[in-house]
């Protein structure tokens, strides 16, 4: 019997959500791409209401008043699922948020799975317009801790360096096109930005290769490295992106 383990895909965006006719296209890429068909997608948690891409999900996804929005769906053979939370407030605050939970085996390696994973990882950022993106075992990413103990801030630390890490052009000028492309698996794009891939494989990452990277670009920025007690400092700490300044 072959094991599976699960792979945490995150993408964050300060674009707006709101083009159900986006969404419609986007997840009939998906379909397509994964063989596979959306088979729920609600407010809810278990899903229970049933998804029909055919007939469009776009207006679903997009019809809310202002506020922020979950969502959860969850597609038939696969089992991919994932969260969503959108935020439609008015332009003083956007951040959207899509995390997708992928069961996956050692048979990903290579191949076309393999593939696959990568097409939808960059047809994601391209999509959703994310400014960053990570993908990992989930043991990975839930094993990285804010510098406080507190909740994670994205204006002031990122959570990580993952199997695959992408950095939108804000942050390529942030962390300075040729420092990013200097890291082990750094290609250009897509979306004019830089992808991180640290190994072929999520199974073939080594033990210190996700720290390395995130020692290079600086501890202070990334989640855990150098864990700090003055709660004052913890505003200004990493010194990030506003989301102000990632939508300009």
């Amino acid at each position: 019997m072959i094991k599976k383990r699960t792979l945490w895909m995150s993408f964050s965006s300060v674009h707006p959500w709101d083009d159900a006719a986006v969404w419609d296209e986007y997840l009939q890429s998906i379909e397509t791409l994964f063989l596979d068909r959306l088979d729920k997608l609600d407010e809810n948690d278990p899903v229970r209401r049933k998804a029909n891409v055919k007939n469009g999900e776009g207006l679903y996804i997009t019809n809310f008043e202002a506020g922020v929005r979950t969502l959860f769906g969850s597609f038939l053979k696969t089992k991919i699922n994932f969260t969503m939370c959108y935020s439609k407030l008015g332009s003083e605050f956007i951040y959207n948020n899509i995390i997708f939970y992928i069961p996956v085996s050692e048979e990903l390696s290579a191949g076309p799975a393999l593939d696959r994973l990568i097409r939808f990882f960059n047809l994601t950022i391209e999509k959703l317009s994310a400014f960053t993106a990570e993908s990992d075992f989930t043991e990975e990413v839930y094993s990285k801790k804010s510098h406080d103990g507190y909740s994670l801030d994205i204006t002031t630390e990122l959570i990580g360096v993952f199997w695959l890490t992408f950095f939108g052009t804000k942050y390529c000028d942030f962390f300075k096109r040729k420092t990013l492309l200097g890291l082990h698996g750094a290609v250009d794009g897509p979306a004019n930005g830089i992808t991180i891939r640290l190994a072929e494989s999520p199974f073939q990452v080594g033990p210190n290769d996700r720290r390395d990277a995130e020692t290079t670009l600086g501890k202070k920025y990334f989640a855990g490295l150098e864990p700090i007690t003055d709660f004052n400092k913890r505003k200004a700490y990493g010194q990030l992106l506003t989301l102000e300044q990632l939508r300009c």
